[in-house]
């Protein structure tokens, strides 16, 4: 509540004058009232113009809009007296988020336009997130400088990453579930003057090495907003640019969808292709095939993996059973050479339907398998190989590491990870993960983990009969607090952002 109290300059026998009152409806929701009941005007909204209100009155040129003012009260003598009532409106954000991939012969930049736009309320500081991305450094430049009164990089929340546990799949409940792990933060105080029809504005600017013959995973992460107005979890459209006279690299996708490139408001560079993301696992990869003749003129009959399936079913004796299916085209060589994990037995292998017999050398580094490819109309081939990764009996939870197959050289690009677990087991993750088959509920089932990266991360099994102990709930929660402990610094750092299913 505002009061107007009656206020005359010093020395001066009479006084005339006019008493303005209005605010802005996109910040403030407000009330007026006059105590001593003089005549007033007051224009409704839309604005319009009262008949005694003369046109020096108008709002031109007044820090608010270029309309009429709410209430206008001329005075004579005596100013006038009451009160404002203002509040505050709810804050409410349009945010929208768009990634330019410029891709040079030797060097990817990505940068990652952020918008938010007021549509009412007034914005205080805003907390800036990017899942975290292996590889890449970020940097914030704000569009226009003078809407942005500062912002830093929180290195020192970047060093923790946090910690999350979901509930398993057995009598003890679902709990809630966790985000994902978050690398480059930082904390903007955007300038006052933010507000509606003044958006704030940033690039999210990050560049990686690409020289030829490397694939390159883009970051296309979730980038999270924290503010008054709540939490935005976003992962918008992505457009891929060449420069001028350039070909086109070797692109491979993962859960996104083609839409139309707008043309790049650049100079030398042009709109090549453009995506929106469908599903949490979006991934897209490119491979630079510079140095290997025109990229223009690469060709689906470059060797490539353009399929790739690795089914683990672990077992509490320790053993680790693996089935590697995969698809490679453009081969077109007598003989494909892969290696397994190092400490694995070879069980049975078949390419393009056919059991067949490899050539096993044993080398430090595991078993590479050499095997014969049947001559076939074509240059698509399909293979299958099991293999058993041997290990101890455990009992309570046991860490392992993810290894797939090497074939001879090829990136796996479009990895897929699928675990089979027996009854009363669960599954500890830091991935993305979705259910493909239940089990009845008794633990176990089926799992898909999506990566983040070319090479998955590791999990942790679990016992159930183990967590449905006391014992058990007791044990996870020292290991939670121990992991905590380490990521917060006073211990040896976690590389684990535990999820548990």
């Amino acid at each position: 509540m505002l009061p107007l109290p009656g206020v005359t300059a010093g020395g001066v026998s009479q006084v005339e004058g006019r008493l303005i009152v209005d605010w802005d409806d996109r910040l403030w929701t407000g009330d007026f009232r006059s105590l001593d009941q003089r005549p007033w005007s007051s224009t409704a909204r839309p604005w319009q113009v009262p008949g005694e209100l003369p046109e020096a009155s108008r709002r031109e040129g007044l820090p608010i809009g270029d309309g009429l003012p709410r209430a206008s009260l001329p005075w004579q003598r005596t100013p006038p007296a009451g009160y404002l009532r203002l509040e505050n409106r709810p804050l409410s954000l349009d945010i929208e988020d768009s990634t330019d991939v410029l891709i040079g012969p030797t060097r990817v930049e990505v940068r990652r336009l952020v918008r938010l736009k007021v549509e009412s309320g007034q914005l205080g500081p805003v907390q800036v997130r990017l899942e975290h991305t292996p590889g890449w450094d970020w940097q914030l430049q704000p569009v226009d400088g003078k809407r942005l009164r500062s912002f830093h990089r929180q290195r020192a929340q970047e060093a923790a990453r946090p910690l999350a546990l979901l509930g398993m799949q057995n009598p003890l409940g679902q709990a809630v579930s966790a985000a994902p792990p978050w690398g480059a933060r930082w904390r903007l105080v955007p300038a006052p003057e933010i507000g509606p029809g003044r958006p704030l504005e940033f690039v999210l600017v990050g560049e990686r090495a690409f020289p030829p013959g490397t694939v390159l995973t883009l970051p296309l992460g979730l980038l999270k907003i924290d503010g008054s107005a709540g939490d935005f979890w976003l992962r918008g459209p992505v457009r891929l640019n060449l420069p001028d006279g350039e070909g086109t690299p070797q692109l491979a996708t993962q859960g996104l969808v083609e839409v139309p490139a707008e043309a790049l408001a650049q100079p030398k560079w042009r709109a090549w292709k453009a995506f929106s993301p469908v599903a949490a696992s979006a991934r897209l990869l490119l491979t630079n095939r510079r140095g290997e003749g025109s990229r223009s003129q690469a060709t689906s009959e470059t060797p490539a993996v353009t399929r790739a399936l690795l089914e683990i079913a672990p077992s509490p004796t320790g053993q680790l059973r693996q089935r590697f299916d995969f698809t490679v085209e453009g081969w077109s060589e007598p003989r494909l050479e892969i290696r397994l994990p190092a400490g694995a037995e070879f069980l049975d292998a078949v390419v393009d339907g056919r059991a067949i017999v490899p050539v096993i050398r044993e080398e430090e580094t595991g078993p590479m398998l050499s095997l014969p490819v049947p001559a076939s109309p074509g240059s698509l081939h399909r293979f299958q190989i099991r293999h058993v990764i041997p290990g101890e009996r455990w009992q309570t939870w046991r860490e392992v590491a993810v290894i797939p197959p090497a074939v001879q050289g090829l990136p796996l690009p479009n990895l897929r990870v699928v675990w089979r677990l027996p009854g009363g087991m669960s599954l500890l993750t830091s991935e993305m993960v979705r259910q493909l088959e239940s089990r009845n509920g008794d633990g176990g089932g089926t799992w898909e983990t999506i990566e983040r990266g070319v090479r998955p991360l590791p999990v942790l099994l679990v016992r159930d009969d183990f967590v449905l102990s006391l014992a058990g709930v007791l044990g996870l929660a020292t290991l939670a607090a121990g992991l905590a402990w380490g990521q917060s610094g006073r211990g040896r750092a976690s590389r684990w952002p535990w999820r548990l299913l």
